[in-house]
């Protein structure tokens, strides 16, 4: 549990009407650390802190992590777990710079994965030249690339036009 961040969520404006937003936000800064590192509940805990509904919380994330209030972090923290069910790990942005930083994609990281997978194959591809993910057809943000060799989450689904894509970290 982070004070620090949870302390920081705590203090910034969502807009009014945003409760289950900053709600949702708030459980990834209590399993922070207190650099804002290493969180990893699953949605359904996060659900229940908010008492909302998974798809509720999933549709929030995708809008936190697009504003840059959260950044897919070291998936290694969660290498122990059995790969069917891992988590991804998010760190929370604790300063405005970092919020900044993290929304446009730049800064230290070199940008923000999750945001970069949910634009679409060809978008994703031009932003993503530096990151270094492998990505399959449009619905890149909800899921990750598990097995090696594999290259795309769905083998089953075609989407013509678009072709799995592969960038150097």
């Amino acid at each position: 549990m982070s004070i620090e961040a949870s302390s920081f969520v705590l203090g910034l404006s969502m807009g009014q009407g945003n409760g289950i937003r900053k709600l949702i936000l708030l459980g990834y800064a209590n399993h922070a650390d207190k650099h804002g590192r290493g969180a990893y509940p699953s949605t359904r805990t996060i659900a229940d802190y908010a008492e909302c509904d998974v798809r509720t919380v999933q549709r929030h994330l995708r809008w936190l992590i697009e504003r840059g209030y959260l950044h897919e972090g070291d998936q290694r923290m969660v290498d122990h777990l059995d790969p069917r069910y891992r988590p991804i790990v998010y760190d929370v942005a604790m300063t405005a710079e970092q919020i900044k930083q993290w929304a446009a994609g730049t800064g230290p990281e070199t940008g923000n994965v999750p945001v970069q997978r949910m634009l679409g194959a060809a978008a994703a591809a031009h932003r993503l030249s530096s990151v270094g993910v492998t990505m399959c057809h449009p619905c890149l943000g909800t899921h990750r690339r598990r097995s090696a060799g594999a290259t795309t989450c769905h083998p089953w689904t075609t989407v013509p036009g678009v072709t799995p894509t592969t960038v150097q970290r």
